[in-house]
């Protein structure tokens, strides 16, 4: 059976797996780390050497300054990579790759959006995977990343690419975006400060809370589903009906944000 025919199984047989008496799966990352100072967790992750990969506006903004200065000031060495673009395509993620195997690192951190925080999961499994095809990173594909811890810190909300085990990366060549999935995928760590978000304009605080509000409601609706995701499904619609309309009209109340 090829490879594409083995997936699709796997997801008609995972499309099933919800009911009574048949098996959940739910994953998350290790620690979500969330509320106002939680940058400061920064100082206490393991390891001493830190890769960034992050974008243009991160550096335009001063967030890439304000992470990496918490980290040198808990004394790790920190590089990065600031050419992250949106819909990342394969091609970043073989620069931002080069950049990471000079430096060595024993954590990769993915500092921005979804498109930030996607291209520093692959290009790290690409990191001990060197001769392993980006499309090769499948829920069927044995992979164990063990030389990196991976930190995701989202700046805006929406994406979800914080915790969960996917990744989108555009192939430059036919053109097309590749769905990347692999619990190796799933961030060991989310870093979820407000501070990120406190002086978003107001249309650019609607248009990612409205995005959360839709993949609320679609893991509410979805046929894999389960009592796990339900859960955090409703109380997450009932947070962005409650707050979202607030941070939309008072961008400085930090309880809303």
């Amino acid at each position: 059976m090829g490879r594409v025919d083995e997936v699709s199984r796997l997801v008609l047989h995972n499309a099933h797996d919800g009911g009574i008496g048949q098996l959940w799966f739910f994953r998350s990352p290790r620690l979500i780390v969330f509320g106002e100072g939680a940058l400061d967790y920064l100082k206490e992750l393991e390891g001493k050497r830190v890769f960034i990969a992050t974008d243009k506006t991160m550096v335009k903004l001063g967030f890439l300054k304000l992470v990496e200065d918490k980290l040198t000031a808990a004394g790790k060495e920190v590089a990065h990579y600031d050419g992250v673009l949106p819909e990342p395509p394969d091609t970043v993620v073989h620069e931002c790759l080069a950049l990471l195997r000079n430096f060595k690192p024993d954590i990769v951190l993915g500092l921005g959006g979804g498109s930030a925080m996607d291209v520093a999961k692959v290009a790290r499994v690409l990191y001990e995977y060197p001769d392993m095809p980006i499309m090769d990173i499948t829920p069927i594909t044995t992979i164990k990343v063990k030389k990196t811890t991976l930190v995701a810190i989202p700046t805006t909300s929406g994406t979800g690419s914080d915790a969960t085990w996917a990744a989108v990366i555009t192939n430059s060549k036919e053109h097309f975006k590749m769905e990347l999935t692999s619990t190796e995928l799933l961030p060991f760590i989310s870093i979820v400060d407000p501070i990120f978000t406190k002086s978003l304009p107001p249309e650019v605080t609607a248009a990612p809370g409205m995005d959360a509000l839709a993949q609320a409601i679609e893991g509410f609706t979805v046929q894999w589903r389960n009592d796990f995701s339900d859960a955090m499904s409703i109380h997450s619609i009932k947070l962005i009906l409650k707050y979202l309309p607030v941070a939309y009209r008072h961008p400085d109340d930090m309880e809303a944000r």
